[in-house]
Formats: structure tokens, sequence, C-alpha cells
């Protein structure tokens, strides 16, 4: 049977395959910068044991610190505090920075038949718009895109394939101040 380009199981057949070559591209690209980073600062080679995966594929903070830029680094620290916001307000962290073919989501929790989708930002200063601000619509595209993906197997694995409410929520962290948008995109 002959699909149009405009069936969606084409389109998402495509989307997908589109992702997986940019996600290929992209380990390559690090793959190169991290030999040059080694020859360059005569660092061992960082053979991580299996112990430092969780079991969203992440790897944990102690180990990941070592592979991350100082600006990932503050990214992974404002990351962590938003979790413990979430976690102060009733929700289980199932898991963060949980990568798929077609983005990131930095924290997924969950409460009884509950999911939430959090996306973190951080902005020294509220210039050009703050991290209020530094959400875009593309962005969230690839949020949306990345939960529909997931959400078949943290409903398998955490809700027993029953049905769940989800939302989309969004941490800014401006300066000092934390500011948490429920329901900030759909």
């Amino acid at each position: 049977m002959a699909h149009s380009t405009h069936d969606p199981l084409t389109l998402a057949l495509q989307a997908a395959a589109h992702a997986q070559r940019r996600q290929q591209q992209r380990q390559k690209r690090q793959t190169r910068r991290g030999a040059k980073r080694r020859v360059r600062t005569e660092e061992p080679n960082l053979d991580l044991p299996s112990s430092t995966t969780t079991h969203s594929g992440a790897l944990d903070p102690p180990a990941l610190s070592k592979l991350r830029s100082p600006t990932q680094q503050v990214g992974d620290q404002y990351e962590a505090h938003a979790a413990k916001l979430v976690q102060a307000d009733g929700w289980a962290i199932l898991g963060q920075n949980c990568h798929t073919p077609f983005g990131e989501i930095d924290i997924i929790a969950a409460k009884p038949q509950q999911l939430l989708f959090i996306e973190v930002r951080f902005r020294r200063h509220t210039r050009y718009g703050g991290a209020l601000h530094s959400l875009s619509r593309a962005k969230q595209q690839r949020i949306i895109r990345s939960a529909l993906w997931l959400l078949p197997r943290l409903r398998a694995q955490f809700f027993n394939h029953s049905t769940v409410r989800y939302r989309f929520d969004f941490i800014a962290f401006e300066g000092d101040d934390a500011h948490w948008v429920p329901n900030a995109f759909a």
C-alpha cells in the first residue's frame, strides 16, 4: 500500500528517521570533540562503570560532571534545584534529562494518575526577555514530541498501562528568583 506524503504514518516515520540521523551526527561531533579535548588536556579515557547510568540511560551527576562544560554544569545545578522544588510540592521524580529521538525532557514527575513534563531554564539577567521568555515554540514542539514518544513507556512502567493525565510545566530561574509556570504550553 502506497502512502501519500501527507499521511500521518509517513510523516511520523520521516520525522523519526530524521531525528535518528541528527542524533548520529551529534554523536559523531561529540566523539570528535571529546578526542580533541583528551589530546589537549591529556585526560585519561573515562571508562564509566555501568553503575553510573540510571534507568533512563542518563549518567549520574558525579560521572556526568566530568563530561559537561561549565555552562552545562550550571544548568545541571538549576535542574537539581528545580527537582527539589517539584518534590517539595509532592511530586515523585521519575526521570531527569530523559533523551528521546526528538529531544530531551529535563524532568519527568508523577502523582497518582498524573504525569508532569518540565522544562527548566536559567538566565542570570532579564535582558532579552530573561528565562521566562526563552522557551521557543520549536522547543515546545520538541518537548511535546518527546513526551508523546515516552508516554506509552511511562504508562507501562509506572501506571500499569492505565490512562493518565499529563501536562507541560516550565520552571524559569532568573537570578535568585524561581518562577514555576504550570500548564505552560500544550
